[in-house]
């Protein structure tokens, strides 16, 4: 048999393999409750905010980005956005997020033109190609920790403070559950992955956790991540409750 055809053959065998792997790892989409969980995600606290997508997701005009892996997948969270298609001022090509007098302030903008505002492109892709599809059939799953506290909540902070995390908030049963996604071994499909939360009896109705290392004060919800002295993480809300946690697992 020629050499040629061999090598052929091979670099076939190996595109199999690799399409089959690519199929394997696809995203899962997960929607947040507003533009505004959005834009916090993307941008707040962050010393350069996340690109985010624009394109069709399930039969509608989608805004998503990726903020989370689970055993090798990305996890996109995404928010219904009717600014998804078209052309001119009125669609925008940034997100931009900011603060001012007290207040969360987010919307579209065609230029990066207010300093005080977090920036993010929206990239608007027309066409997306089959590894950025939805495998909302993974079964991929966290296993959950009930931690006792919110200053429990806040010490997983500790050694991240260049990478802040997003703590996740939704609804189940008659609790708020509050918490934040932990994967060890780095991707490994073997390797543990959990989600350490709090349990919450009322909706803590602010989108900021403070908390200080430096004393003895208590974490406390905030509207504003601006007093000094203090750390913070964001609050992301969630459309509906978690869907990959494995709630029996407790």
């Amino acid at each position: 048999m020629p050499a040629g055809r061999k090598d052929a053959t091979g670099s076939a065998s190996a595109a199999e393999n690799s399409s089959e792997y690519h199929q394997s790892i696809r995203p899962y989409y997960i929607q947040l409750e507003s533009l505004l969980d959005f834009s916090r995600l993307v941008c707040a606290l962050e010393s350069v905010p996340f690109a985010c997508m624009a394109h069709e997701h399930d039969g509608a005009d989608v805004l998503c980005a990726q903020a989370d892996m689970l055993h090798g997948r990305p996890i996109m969270y995404y928010v219904p956005f009717d600014g998804g298609s078209g052309s001119g001022p009125a669609t925008g090509r940034h997100l931009y997020y900011g603060l001012r007098r007290g207040r969360e302030e987010h919307g579209t903008s065609p230029a990066m033109s207010d300093s005080s505002m977090a920036y993010s492109p929206i990239i608007r892709i027309r066409s997306r190609p089959e590894v950025l599809l939805p495998d909302n059939d993974a079964s991929d799953r966290y296993h959950p920790i009930i931690l006792e506290d919110l200053s429990s909540l806040a010490g997983m902070m500790w050694g991240r403070g260049d990478s802040p995390f997003p703590l996740f908030l939704f609804r189940r049963g008659s609790k708020w559950l509050l918490g934040a996604t932990l994967e060890q071994g780095y991707g490994v499909a073997e390797a543990p992955a959990f989600f350490a939360h709090v349990e919450l009896d009322s909706d803590p109705a602010k989108p900021f956790l403070m908390f200080s290392t430096q004393s003895d004060a208590k974490p406390a919800f905030v509207d504003t991540p601006t007093e000094h002295g203090y750390s913070y993480m964001k609050i992301i809300r969630l459309k509906g409750s978690h869907p990959l946690i494995d709630y029996e697992d407790v």
